[in-house]
């Protein structure tokens, strides 16, 4: 019906015989504002999942970044360990 109305005054202006507007059944304005309504409430749950989504993307960045800084510091004090351990059979070795 908008869009009927906005071509209205055009075929005014052109001398054009516009079609009248269909009958439509009985409730379907309604159920055309009823689904408008579910189209924006849809819409609003959309960007809410959306926006725990990014956050919840950030913390988990957050915890693999910390765990990856944790699992470094572990490799490094192996690697000493280790180093440590080959000198010492080294030293066995030797003597």
């Amino acid at each position: 019906m908008d869009v009927y109305s906005v071509y209205l005054p055009i075929d005014k202006l052109l001398d054009v015989a516009a079609p009248e507007w269909p009958v439509l059944p009985e409730g379907t304005v309604e159920e055309l504002e009823s689904l408008r309504g579910e189209v924006v409430a849809l819409k609003s749950e959309l960007e809410a999942a959306t926006a725990r989504t990014d956050e919840d993307l950030r913390k988990l960045l957050k915890q693999f970044t910390q765990d990856s800084r944790d699992m470094m510091g572990c490799i490094q004090q192996l690697e000493k360990e280790n180093l440590a351990l080959k000198t010492q059979i080294e030293q066995s070795a030797a003597a």
